[in-house]
């Protein structure tokens, strides 16, 4: 929408890999300045947050419109490239 907003807090993710076995090694950690619409739509466990590592963009999915059944607690999901990331490679 444009608008700016103040951040109210940072979401933090470890980004990594999966090892053989089903461990998890992560490799890295995204801090993401987020708002308190932002706080509120992660804790309402109604909504999924896709973040974009390439260009830092970030939009929302409700999940009860969502064309796929995502696993219960997924709030969150780290993209290293989004749709707009790979039709600028395209370009």
């Amino acid at each position: 929408d444009g608008i700016k907003r103040e951040a109210a807090d940072f979401l933090c993710h470890q980004v990594g890999f999966e090892l053989k076995g089903g461990d998890y090694q992560a490799d890295s950690e995204l801090r993401i300045p987020i708002c308190e619409e932002c706080v509120q739509g992660l804790c309402s466990d109604k909504w999924i947050l896709f973040y974009c590592i390439g260009c830092n963009e970030s939009q929302w999915l409700k999940k009860d419109l969502a064309k796929m059944n995502y696993k219960e607690g997924t709030n969150i999901i780290a993209l290293k490239k989004c749709p707009k990331c790979y039709n600028e490679l395209l370009d």
